[in-house]
């Protein structure tokens, strides 16, 4: 994988012979669809984040790319996360193929900056954001003029972030009625570009 290679360049010297080229043939297989990622949509990928990249393996991949599905980016607010308030409160994002230990590990991993166990107080006092959800253009629209409010998310890390804008996405269907009826309830609306209400 190319970027394996790159990253190989960036490992000083003495630290080079621990790496196992075995791997890295490996990982090729993970690493081709986020190439042709990158050549399709440049985001000009950092080099610190290579790092992280070269230590997925390929199961954590598949749940990354996953969780990636669930995901809302805000440009506004310059921040992506997941809404995992919406099943048990032990497993919430569960039924939808993330277990709470797999947030740990992308944690751990550098991917995620936040597993969501805390609410947290999204200030956004708009009416309305454009976001990114899974990969569409949506809107959150608040039905009564903020978006403002306490909930529990999963917070993206750059790293996280930038490895998301290289994934073909698309919203999971079971995750985005669950999100709607979540979001109902507090009085907001998600509007994905393109799909009837």
């Amino acid at each position: 994988c190319v970027l394996d290679l790159l990253a190989l360049q960036l490992v000083p010297d003495p630290l080079r012979h621990e790496l196992d080229i075995g791997q890295l043939r490996i990982r090729e297989r993970m690493c081709a669809p986020l190439v042709a990622g990158e050549a399709q949509r440049p985001v000009g990928f950092l080099p610190e984040n290579l790092n992280v990249l070269s230590q997925k393996t390929r199961e954590l991949a598949r749940i990354f790319q996953r969780l990636c599905r669930l995901s809302i980016h805000d440009p506004g607010d310059d921040a992506t996360y997941v809404l995992r308030g919406l099943g048990r409160a032990d497993q919430p994002l569960e039924p939808f193929g993330v277990l709470y230990s797999h947030l740990l590990v992308m944690q751990t991993n550098g991917l995620l900056m936040s597993t969501g166990r805390s609410g947290i107080t999204f200030d956004r006092p708009v009416p309305s954001a454009e976001v990114d959800y899974g990969g569409k253009a949506a809107t959150l629209r608040s039905r009564e003029g903020n978006l403002s409010g306490e909930h529990e998310i999963v917070i993206f890390s750059p790293a996280g972030y930038q490895l998301r804008q290289l994934i073909a996405l698309e919203p999971v269907p079971e995750y985005t009625k669950a999100l709607n009826e979540y979001l109902d309830k507090h009085g907001i609306d998600l509007i994905i570009e393109g799909e009837h209400k």
